[in-house]
């Protein structure tokens, strides 16, 4: 499975521990940086790319795979990655197990191919467990279907 990763220097730290992880687990990671730690970068010149060759190489398949971008809210990250046709973001930005149940419906409910993270307010261990969320949770469908077509093709 290839993960696509992307972040600015908010998740930067966070973004290289958790690309080792995934790489150490067999995981395919292809990384679209931030590459070092720079303040002055601008988290849609990273982020924007990065979700919309995931789609493009894809089709927001989570069978092939899917990204995970981070910044300091992931909210910001988050409303750049919704704004590719076919990106459905979530965003895991408090350290509760509420949180993480908040990642797994949009999983199942919402069909999300996207998890944005708030590398401020998370640490690198529930990082790994929404990964595995995003791994093993599917999308339920039924009644959610008609809904996530509205999402990619009337809006």
């Amino acid at each position: 499975m290839k993960i696509y990763l992307a972040t600015d220097h908010a998740g930067f730290y966070l973004k290289e521990s958790i690309k080792s992880n995934l790489v150490s687990r067999g995981f395919l990671v292809e990384d679209y940086g931030a590459n070092n730690f720079e303040e002055s970068d601008d988290y849609p010149d990273l982020i924007f790319p990065c979700v919309k060759d995931y789609i493009k190489e894809t089709g927001g398949n989570l069978d092939k795979g899917f990204a995970v971008v981070l910044g300091g809210s992931g909210t910001g990250e988050a409303i750049v990655a919704n704004r590719v046709r076919g990106a459905r973001a979530v965003i895991l930005n408090a350290n509760t197990t509420e949180s993480l149940e908040l990642v797994k419906l949009g999983r199942s409910h919402n069909d999300a191919n996207v998890l944005s993270i708030g590398s401020r307010f998370v640490n690198e261990e529930q990082v790994l467990e929404a990964i595995k969320i995003f791994q093993t949770t599917r999308f339920e469908a039924g009644r959610h279907k008609t809904r996530v077509f509205k999402i990619d093709y009337l809006v």
